[in-house]
């Protein structure tokens, strides 16, 4: 079966499915800290890894050759969607961590 990176982009041609699966391994670790900073539940932080290099695959022509910059502001938006969303329906499981003061 394969990857969920090589499902995703099973219409690319080998070289940029190769491509697709470099960038998850090179940046995936990165783009998950970030994302878990700014959600509050595993599982959210998760799909939104997903949802990023989900974009990143069907918008394979706009990932410039630097990809964190492109990825990384791909995470911010996918995150802001996902707290919208936890606003919207009240779930409230998904939305921004907020630091807390130690006293």
């Amino acid at each position: 079966m394969g990857s969920a990176v090589e499902q995703m982009g099973w219409w690319m041609p080998a070289t940029d499915r190769m491509r697709m699966m470099s960038l998850r391994a090179r940046y995936g670790d990165l783009i998950g800290l970030y994302v878990r900073r700014r959600t509050c539940s595993p599982g959210a932080a998760a799909d939104v890894v997903d949802a990023v290099f989900r974009a990143a695959a069907a918008q394979w022509n706009a990932v410039p050759a630097e990809p964190l910059p492109w990825l990384l502001a791909t995470a911010r938006h996918e995150c802001a969607e996902v707290c919208r969303a936890a606003r919207l329906t009240g779930s409230g499981d998904a939305g921004p961590v907020r630091p807390q003061r130690i006293a």
